[in-house]
């Protein structure tokens, strides 16, 4: 593994118990670049880690307000190529689609009726 996406939108709560996933990855993978996909209302915490090589923030509203921002932001995302995608969302299907569009040949996620 040299580079690995995770996909965290969600709630304060909810990323603060997955940070000890994070950082089990990064001890499993020490060399792998780890770059966490959140939100607004996660950033505060994410950014306190720094075996998070990078963070990248999605803005949920924006996609509404401006489609095009979802189209330049997965650009962005596929700018850097990714062994595996791990979305830890298991409800907001924004997070899914997203994972979707991103090129790599392994995702990890959830899968739920509707």
């Amino acid at each position: 593994m040299q580079s690995i996406l995770v996909i965290k939108i969600g709630t304060i709560g909810d990323t603060l118990l997955l940070v000890p996933v994070l950082k089990a990855i990064k001890d499993v993978y020490p060399e792998a670049f780890l770059t966490v996909i959140g939100s607004k209302s996660n950033y505060e915490v994410l950014n306190r880690y720094s075996f998070i090589d990078s963070l990248k923030i999605f803005e949920v509203a924006k996609v509404i307000q401006e489609p095009s921002y979802f189209l330049r932001f997965v650009k962005d995302i596929n700018s850097k190529e990714y062994d595996v995608v791990i979305d830890f969302e298991p409800w907001p299907r924004i997070s899914a689609i997203l994972a979707f569009f991103v090129k790599t040949g392994y995702k990890i996620g959830f899968k739920a009726k509707g």
